[in-house]
């Protein structure tokens, strides 16, 4: 660690030395700024999809009974033998409302469909959820302007014609303006009032979903008129499973006391469903299994589908963000020869040589510095570009990737490292100087020049090397996405 009262002075003699080569910054600053902000927007990415917990008081406490992974609708006995249920039906959600280690449930749609909607006098595409009345009360939100609905809802099949706006879509839509209350929504050719706007901040319960508006499940008739999703069918063997539930635990509960709490109910509804089937398929039906997962994280397929391949390119940016410093070394050694006779002389008038490095160093901590700033700011372009390479047809992830104090903490630890990668060897090499021998006529010995071009030869070779790397896994990845683009899947794929 530098003392600041001599670092200060150095910073400032090191910027007016850079900005006398502005091709040298320019050069620096760009290569820096590429790679930091490569690797920032990929960290803050990999943070916000997969490790970032939900904007809501207490999201340990959250608990999900299903897959986070599937998503939509399947009708059918439950699932395949001896497997997890990956999505449950109303009647079953009902049926967990019984469970003392909860200190509440909601439901909701497990996918995000986009629907024509027609708000004011104009028709227009939204993403809207359903949810049941206690969603916003268990995340323990408060809304921005307006109300919420309440679990009273649930009980009014097709009698609670209500939204709830997103932060986004009341900027968006309605320009912040606090008369969107009030305002009605046609979906379905059925009236929706807005009466609430979610907090700035909250995009949902799903990473990358990040819906329009809410509305209840009890108006699932009105708002998907072709299936009746809420009540019992006809066939007692037939469910239609399509929600994603979730539960907040008692501060007093723990994971397995309401794993088997929920087991057990969830055996109980299994048995009241099939009780008039056959011994052999009562059996088949009888084993299916709920296991509940810790959702602090909220419910989302990315971590499953998506973790290794950013993980992947995150290791590639990485060592781009290597051959910007092999390149950057190889740029300050070249300088670093350059002001060869000006470090000679500090040497000379009594300059330490901590000090000549110190001051080497100080400059590669500016130029690390103002590419961090740009880095940064290149960082939140270059995100939604990784969100569209995500996306695939109709299916746009939505993830806020913004920046918070994890993300200027990682691009400032990479700035200092890339300042030590960078500086430590054109400093040491500096500080190494011998004045005495440098300004006698011919002082430059032989062995000092070959030292100092293997040493820039070295760089070149890393640089070659990783990029070499680089290039082979790129083809790769483009080879395997030609594959999966072309995989022959037994039927016709349009449409």
């Amino acid at each position: 660690m530098f003392p600041m009262t001599s670092l200060l002075p150095d910073l400032r003699y090191g910027w007016r030395s850079l900005i006398r080569t502005p091709g040298f910054l320019l050069a620096a600053v760009f290569s820096l700024a590429l790679g930091i902000g490569a690797n920032t927007a990929l960290f803050s990415l990999i943070y916000s999809a997969i490790y970032k917990a939900l904007p809501i008081d207490e999201p340990q406490q959250l608990v999900l009974f299903d897959d986070p992974n599937v998503a939509g609708v399947a009708g059918g006995s439950g699932g395949h033998r001896g497997a997890d249920r990956p999505l449950l039906s109303w009647p079953e959600f009902q049926d967990f409302h019984a469970m003392k280690s909860m200190n509440g449930l909601f439901a909701v749609e497990s996918s995000l469909p986009k629907m024509h909607v027609i708000v004011g006098s104009s028709e227009e595409e939204a993403r809207l959820k359903m949810v049941s009345g206690a969603y916003f009360s268990v995340l323990r939100l408060r809304p921005q302007i307006g109300r919420f609905f309440d679990k009273s809802v649930d009980a009014q099949i097709g009698g609670a014609p209500f939204v709830v706006l997103s932060d986004q879509y009341w900027s968006r839509r309605f320009g912040r303006d606090p008369a969107a209350i009030g305002q009605r929504i046609v979906i379905e050719k059925s009236t929706f009032a807005v009466i609430g706007v979610a907090p700035r901040g909250f995009a949902g319960e799903n990473i990358g979903q990040n819906p329009d508006f809410w509305a209840p499940l009890s108006m699932q008739m009105q708002i998907i008129p072709t299936m009746d999703m809420l009540h019992s069918q006809p066939d007692p063997f037939f469910k239609v499973m399509w929600l994603h539930v979730f539960g907040r635990l008692k501060p007093a509960a723990t994971m397995a006391q309401a794993q088997a709490e929920a087991s057990f109910i969830f055996k109980a509804s299994l048995e009241q469903s099939f009780q008039t089937a056959s011994p052999p398929a009562k059996k088949l039906f009888m084993d299916q299994h709920l296991r509940l997962r810790a959702a602090s994280n909220g419910a989302s397929g990315l971590r499953d589908k998506f973790a290794d391949s950013l993980f992947i390119i995150f290791a590639a940016v990485g060592a781009t963000l290597l051959i910007c410093c092999a390149n950057l070394s190889n740029l300050l050694l070249a300088r670093a020869n350059a002001r060869q006779t000006e470090i000679t002389v500090r040497l000379a008038l009594g300059a330490s040589h901590f000090q000549v490095a110190q001051q080497l160093l100080a400059e590669g901590l500016l130029l690390s510095g103002i590419g961090a700033v740009f880095g940064l700011l290149l960082s939140q372009a270059i995100t939604p570009l990784f969100l569209r390479m995500a996306s695939s047809g109709n299916k746009v992830i939505y993830v806020d990737a913004g920046i918070d104090w994890r993300v200027l903490l990682f691009t400032g630890v990479v700035a200092i490292g890339t300042t030590l990668i960078c500086s430590l060897i054109p400093s040491i090499r500096a500080a190494k100087t011998q004045p005495m021998s440098t300004l006698r006529p011919g002082g430059r010995g032989l062995t000092t020049s070959r030292s100092k071009r293997a040493t820039g030869r070295l760089f070149v070779v890393a640089q070659v090397a990783l990029s070499l790397v680089l290039l082979v896994a790129a083809g790769l990845f483009m080879r395997t996405l030609v594959n999966l683009q072309n995989v022959d899947l037994g039927y016709k794929k349009d449409g």
